[in-house]
């Protein structure tokens, strides 16, 4: 058996056009966090500015989950991990005076490395053994994140230092900071969705025989999926606690798990802009109906919940025109 990936970049591209999604709206979409600063600093609301910074903030989780959940078709748990991972590296490293943009970097780094290779010997297992294990990795995090009372500061977590950048304020440079982050995520994602990488990791989701007959390495290509998915929520975990002043372990555990799968699901899986609605459905929409902020993990779970029963696909594969990928058989 032999796999053609020419046939399935093709296919892609196709499916890009009946979408509506060219390559230049593609290209084109990193401008639009810059965009959407600007018109926020018009308005003047620290409120909003607050809101729009942690939006962003979620917008990053949702590619890189997307990219493994999606792209990759692994049913992978590990969110809160990645991100708690990256957000108390780039908080210890404010603390040793690195620059707070730097700082996100080598947060995302840090959950790259470590969460990956924690992560590593499961990408051996078989689909419902992978997820349990991804399951675990984040009370295992968390767990230590709870214990090293010394590093962590233990269940009372990390104050995290406002962001100096030049003369914005506080608030304005993490909306700021957020939005070059996300632009660069966002650019970084669209540039994946036209390479050969993206072609080989969904022939691997696709038929993983297949893939192997053709002469591809399944476990390098999903480890390389990984690794990115863990960069970019280690970056936004790193802004989570820029943007929220604080961190706690809790923040990490397993409501978290929730959000991370709404934000890369609700949309659709496998979709560029899939992201979009979750990541609204997670931050803004509890912050703006206030009733519902006593109660965002009931809502976040009744929510995908009732994405997975009613358009397992995502919403977005409800529009007129849309191709998706069947989940239900």
């Amino acid at each position: 058996m032999t796999l053609d990936v020419a046939a399935p970049r093709e296919r892609e591209h196709r499916s890009w056009r009946s979408a509506g999604h060219s390559k230049s709206l593609r290209w084109a979409t990193p401008l639009l966090p810059l965009v959407a600063t600007t018109v926020l600093w018009g308005i003047g609301s620290d409120y909003w500015t607050y809101l729009a910074a942690l939006y962003m903030v979620w917008l990053i989780a949702g590619l890189g989950m997307n990219l493994v959940i999606g792209s990759g078709g692994l049913a992978a748990l590990h969110g809160p991990a990645a991100m708690g991972v990256g957000a108390y590296a780039a908080v210890l490293s404010m603390e040793h005076e690195v620059p707070v943009a730097a700082a996100v970097l080598i947060g995302g780094a840090a959950s790259g490395v470590l969460v990956t290779l924690l992560l590593l010997p499961t990408l051996r297992l078989r689909s419902f053994y992978f997820t349990v294990a991804t399951f675990v990795a984040v009370l295992l995090v968390q767990n230590v994140l709870n214990q090293a009372v010394s590093v962590t500061g233990g269940p009372y977590g990390k104050i995290v230092p406002p962001p100096v950048i030049g003369s914005l304020t506080a608030i304005d440079g993490t909306l700021a900071l957020t939005a070059v982050y996300l632009a660069l995520a966002a650019g970084f994602i669209a540039w994946l969705a036209g390479s050969a990488f993206i072609v080989r990791l969904r022939a691997v989701r696709d038929s993983t025989e297949g893939a192997k007959s053709a002469g591809l390495s399944v476990f390098r290509i999903r480890a390389q999926a990984v690794f990115m998915c863990n960069v970019l929520l280690g970056v936004a975990g790193a802004l989570l606690g820029v943007v929220t002043v604080a961190i706690v372990p809790s923040t990490f555990g397993l409501p978290a798990i929730v959000s991370t799968l709404l934000v890369a699901w609700v949309g659709g899986l496998d979709r560029f802009f899939s992201p979009v609605i979750g990541a609204l459905l997670v931050s803004v929409v509890p912050a703006v109906f206030t009733g519902l902020q006593g109660y965002s993990d009931f809502f976040t779970v009744a929510v995908l919940f009732v994405v997975l029963m009613l358009a397992p696909n995502g919403v977005l594969a409800m529009l007129p025109g849309a191709s998706s990928r069947r989940v239900l058989r």
